[in-house]
């Protein structure tokens, strides 16, 4: 394969930026599935209603507010130039993209008490390649996205009714979901902030 992990985990981190939800949930393999593989889901979101942003935000794979988060384009036009930066087609990124998808499944296999080695630095390269693509949102604010969310189960009306972009969004639920499974402080935080207070 041309791309190492942490290659791989950049790549699906500029796709999410684009707007590629399926990227953003990176197939599983998320930077929360680390948090998972030590034994705590990542899905703070289920406290809200029972409903996952990440899940609602994906059906069917592709986000519907991805165009809007790729700046008016849709979401293929998006995957496609992002692919085609790194010398990608749909067929080339299908066999990278199984390739490291079997290797953390069957690294989250593995019978271990540790988080892999290889998930970790999947992790890393993931959420570092995220902060490069802006300023991350509030906890706050993805406490309210995910509260309307909730209670509406309209993720476009719950993105306008605070004002953040899709892709954001996104970007914002693979932190704080990570850091909610975590960190009990900030699990503490993100439940005072989901009651509104």
């Amino acid at each position: 394969m041309d791309l190492d992990i942490e290659g791989y985990a950049a790549l699906m981190a500029e796709l999410a930026a684009a707007g590629d939800a399926r990227a953003a949930s990176a197939g599983g393999h998320s930077p929360d599935a680390a948090a998972a593989a030590g034994g705590r889901s990542p899905d703070a979101s289920a406290s809200a209603g029972g409903r996952s942003p990440d899940a609602s935000a994906s059906a069917g794979g592709r986000s519907p507010d991805a165009a809007a988060a790729a700046g008016g384009r849709s979401p293929d036009a998006s995957r496609a130039e992002v692919l085609a930066r790194h010398g990608l087609d749909e067929a080339s990124w299908e066999v990278l993209d199984t390739h490291w998808q079997d290797r953390l499944s069957a690294a989250i296999d593995v019978d271990d008490d540790g988080v892999p080695e290889i998930l970790s630095r999947y992790a890393s390269a993931y959420e570092a390649a995220q902060r490069s693509f802006g300023e991350l949102i509030s906890i706050a604010q993805f406490a309210r996205v995910t509260r309307i969310l909730g209670a509406t189960g309209d993720l476009r009306a719950a993105l306008a009714r605070t004002g953040v972009k899709m892709a954001d969004f996104l970007r914002g639920s693979e932190h704080w979901s990570r850091r909610i499974a975590e960190e009990p402080d900030v699990e503490r935080e993100f439940e005072e902030a989901l009651r509104g207070g």
